[in-house]
């Protein structure tokens, strides 16, 4: 009779453990941090709660060594899997494997990304949509201005000017590529290269998080 209560009171907890271990793994924004923080500590208070009662029954009906074994391996496990759990149910996908970039003296944020083998430096501008190069920098990455039809007028970081659409095929993050991302190229230098919504539409996710921009490629 104990040994069936403890079995029925440890089967919903581990397979709840089980079901929240697997959506940290396979679909971690199902939940929001808030959800899977409450949901993980919720569980790991009834799996230890689980234990207790399971050692008070087994100490009733005469503890015996296997138990106490039995007993202190299920306090390991439960020792090992709840900061892990709690770890990813407070956390987002974003925040766990996100590259951060922080900010420059100014309060900008910059960002350092790989186009074509060579890095170029862009500040964020979360309020412009574009991507927008300067013409040295596209000569950097492969591209010559002279071959550009300059007929887009835009409103860049120096005012009203006069830029050439193209494509960046790939745009890499730490190796891992944010693809046909949609750019201007500047008909005059700028004091820096703008990185706008364009390319952050094309990532899986982003944010501002603890004082740093995050992003997802």
């Amino acid at each position: 009779m104990d040994r069936g209560l403890s079995f029925w009171l440890a089967l919903p907890v581990a397979a709840g453990i089980v079901i929240l271990m697997a959506i940290a793994l396979f679909a971690p924004d199902l939940l929001s941090a808030e959800t899977g923080s409450a949901l993980t500590i919720s569980w790991m208070a009834l799996a230890l709660l689980v234990i207790v009662i399971h050692v008070i029954l087994k100490i009733r009906a005469c503890f015996s060594p296997r138990a106490a074994l039995y007993a202190a391996v299920a306090i390991l496990v439960v020792a090992v899997t709840g900061p892990v759990g709690a770890y990813y149910g407070m956390t987002s996908n974003l925040e766990r494997n996100g590259v951060p970039f922080g900010r420059t003296s100014d309060g900008r944020f910059r960002a350092m990304i790989d186009i074509n083998g060579s890095a170029l430096e862009f500040f964020v501008d979360l309020d412009s949509k574009y991507v927008l190069l300067s013409p040295s920098a596209a000569k950097r990455i492969g591209i010559d201005p002279s071959t550009l039809t300059f007929d887009v007028t835009i409103e860049g970081p120096d005012g009203r000017q006069s830029a050439a659409a193209i494509t960046l095929k790939v745009m890499a993050i730490r190796d891992t590529p944010v693809t046909d991302v949609p750019a201007l190229v500047s008909a005059h230098e700028l004091k820096t290269n703008v990185l706008g919504r364009d390319f952050f539409d094309r990532t899986s996710d982003w944010g501002i998080k603890g004082g740093f921009l995050m992003i997802l490629p």
